[in-house]
């Protein structure tokens, strides 16, 4: 479920049911077919990353959740 949350089937990944051999090998027989779709699917998946995961963006969004924890529990925002 995780990665579902950042792969999007045929977009930027091919996705397998976790628990089916059968699944995963047709999934990997249909990136070695078909290698100009697997080629642009990893640059888009590297795009993705990029955005979604950006430093900047990542310590905004855990800082944001401190400040929500420090709220939660009464104490005054933490100063920079």
């Amino acid at each position: 479920p995780e990665l579902l949350e950042t792969v999007r089937h045929g977009e930027n990944g091919r996705v397998f049911q976790g628990d089916n051999v059968d699944s995963f090998a047709e999934q990997v027989l249909a990136a070695v077919e078909d290698r100009d779709s697997s080629i642009r699917m990893a640059r888009r998946a590297a795009a993705d990353v990029a955005v979604r995961h950006h430093p900047r963006k990542v310590a905004r969004e855990t800082l944001a959740i401190y400040a929500r924890a420090r709220a939660i529990r009464g104490m005054p925002p933490a100063h920079a």
